[in-house]
């Protein structure tokens, strides 16, 4: 009989079983989403939703996912037309090692380093830069500056070495080493979410890329107690957040203009020299007016309710899944004991059966013995007949000769 659902599953606890996988990365122990043979390149919710449906969940996978600890976060930034800042946390799980690099982006498309969204490095020029932010301010009038329509591409690629996510042209912002236990890759896939519900859109003033980053970073110190004394400053702390100089965004992930602050406006304009730059600032900075960033606290408050409410449904999921795996093995017992009582009752069927058979064999070997007995006895009936018959014949032959014989004697007499 097959073993049933919870049994295989204690025996997999027991004696895990290391899946036959292509070739790829070194997994030791594989968890969808996280732990695999690939590399992951996907929108993050996309990844995210894969990480959080219980449709096709086992009774380990909430465990798995809460063993997939971030140890460490980075935050990178890039320089270029316009600069690009980006996350990687470091993951842990039995054994295995990922890396996974989380952004926001303007645009969809593949990330692999040279796509034509993704920022590229340009030499470090005011005038040059100046001139390019100016060409791209224009052409973005329509586009992601207004923060309408631009669509959610927050984007993850997960590695399992950290050359493979194409980091030479960044410098680091800051790290922070993770306490142990405080983190793993639930609280990492719900931030990430929560920071993409919060901001839809892509916009240059507010959710930009250096928004998204700083904001991801802070709110994970927020929760994981980590202390600033902690955080450890790169050699791009400096440049952080800022667009040619001017600062839009801090490490803490406040933005430093707001739609109805037309001083914080005239406050960068003072700062810059090149006019036709200030004219396009200008120029944009109005289309703000139905904007709102989300505050770092309410992020980091929605971001575990998040956790939480996903953390619920997946402990509902297990434990739902646990309900049915008793259910169905208390079913497979009883159906086991039933099929076990049937079968020895199928064999006492047999076995009467066989009795019964046996007995009508006995009963008709003593009825053919009754047969052959009573056979016998007359047979010997008539042989006893025959030889009363045979004695009576003799004894009258005998009477026979005895008559004679006197006959004989009284004949010699007379002579």
């Amino acid at each position: 009989m097959p073993l049933i659902p919870s049994l295989r599953a204690f025996l997999r606890t027991l004696f895990p079983v290391k899946e036959t996988l292509p070739p790829g990365m070194d997994v030791n122990y594989g968890i969808p989403g996280v732990i695999l043979a690939s590399e992951t390149n996907e929108r993050i919710a996309t990844w995210a939703a894969g990480i959080f449906s219980p449709l096709a969940i086992d009774i380990k996978r909430l465990s798995d996912l809460q063993q997939c600890e971030i140890v460490e976060l980075y935050h990178y930034r890039m320089e270029g037309s316009i600069a690009h800042e980006l996350v990687v946390v470091h993951i842990r799980s039995r054994g295995d090692v990922r890396f996974g690099r989380l952004e926001r982006f303007k645009e969809l498309g593949v990330v692999n380093g040279t796509s034509s969204y993704v920022p590229q490095p340009s030499p470090r020029n005011k005038n040059l830069n100046a001139g390019i932010f100016i060409r791209d301010t224009a052409q973005r009038k329509k586009r992601e500056v207004t923060g309408k329509d631009t669509g959610n591409h927050d984007h993850v690629w997960i590695s399992d070495k950290l050359d493979a996510l194409k980091l030479d042209n960044y410098q680091l912002v800051q790290s922070a080493p993770i306490p142990p236990g405080t983190m793993n890759i639930l609280h990492c896939a719900a931030l990430a979410v929560t920071l993409a519900d919060e901001a839809k859109d892509y916009s240059l003033f507010h959710h930009m890329c250096m928004w998204w980053a700083a904001s991801f970073f802070k709110a994970t110190c927020l929760f994981a107690g980590i202390l600033p004394s902690s955080v450890h400053r790169g050699p791009a702390i400096d440049r952080a957040g800022k667009i040619l100089g001017v600062p839009f965004v801090d490490t803490d992930g406040v933005l430093v203009f707001a739609p109805d602050n037309l001083a914080s406006l005239e406050d960068m304009l003072r700062r810059i020299d090149d006019e036709q730059l200030k004219i396009a600032l200008r120029e944009d900075f109005p289309k703000l007016n139905k904007l709102r960033a989300t505050r770092i606290d309410q992020i980091h408050l929605r971001f575990k309710a998040k956790e939480l409410a996903v953390r619920t449904a997946l402990e509902t999921a297990v434990a739902a899944l646990l309900d049915r795996e008793h259910r169905e093995y208390r079913l497979a017992t009883e159906l086991e004991t039933m099929t076990k009582e049937r079968e020895a009752s199928e064999r006492e069927r047999e076995a009467a059966e066989w009795d019964r058979k046996a007995a009508e064999r006995d009963r008709e070997a003593a009825e053919r013995g009754r047969e052959v007995a009573e056979r016998e006895r007359e047979a010997a009936q008539r042989e006893r007949e025959a030889a009363q018959r045979d004695r009576e014949a003799a004894e009258k032959k005998c009477q026979e000769l005895q008559a004679r014989l006197d006959e004989l004697e009284r004949a010699a007499r007379i002579e």
